[in-house]
């Protein structure tokens, strides 16, 4: 139950305003036109050409343990609004102590505070197993426009969450497909 609660308050961090920002971390990371790779995070992706992309690092302390949740997003147009066209684009990873056990548990509890958080609409959800365990979550945002496509993976002691924000009818595109498809964990 506390590695439960430890994985929700480990996510959620990467959706509240009260984050704390750092440097800009660099240390074995490759970012040439959006491909990146994260040695440290065991993995690969390439996000869209065109926009605005930025890393970012949050910490957070929980039982006088810092805990870190790194973070690269891309807005393709303005990186405060996502209307009009826009779509954001994210890749979070944060090293956890789960079992595989507690892993399942977390994808069912993750799914119910991503709906509360966004007061969405689950539309869909797929069990994933590549590139590792995971889930896939389509939620409609209530009284907007836009669509959230969340992938969850969970492998070697690491979490993934990735995520595409745009608007209802965009979210099959091929800009979408490719950047979750061009994810990739490296054992």
């Amino acid at each position: 139950m506390i590695k439960q609660f430890i994985a929700i308050i480990l996510i959620s961090f990467s959706f509240i305003s009260c984050k704390e920002k750092n440097k800009e971390f660099k240390s074995g990371n490759n970012k040439t036109k959006g491909f990146i790779i994260n040695k440290e995070g065991s993995f690969e992706i390439k996000f869209p050409e065109s926009g605005n992309l930025k890393a970012d690092t949050t910490t957070q302390l929980l039982n006088d343990k810092e805990l870190f949740i790194y973070s690269y997003n891309l807005s393709t147009n303005d990186p405060n609004s996502l209307i009009d066209g826009n779509f954001g684009y994210r890749v979070d990873y944060s090293n956890s102590d789960l079992t595989q056990e507690e892993a399942d548990s977390f994808f069912n509890i993750q799914k119910e505070y991503l709906l509360s958080v966004s007061n969405g609409k689950l539309e869909y959800e797929f069990v994933l197993s590549k590139p590792a365990l995971g889930r896939e979550l389509m939620i409609s945002l209530k009284k907007s426009n836009l669509k959230t496509k969340y992938r969850i993976f969970y492998k070697n002691g690491i979490i993934y969450k990735l995520v595409v924000v745009s608007p209802a009818g965009e979210h099959f595109n091929s800009g979408v497909k490719n950047f979750l498809e061009s994810f990739k964990i490296y054992d």
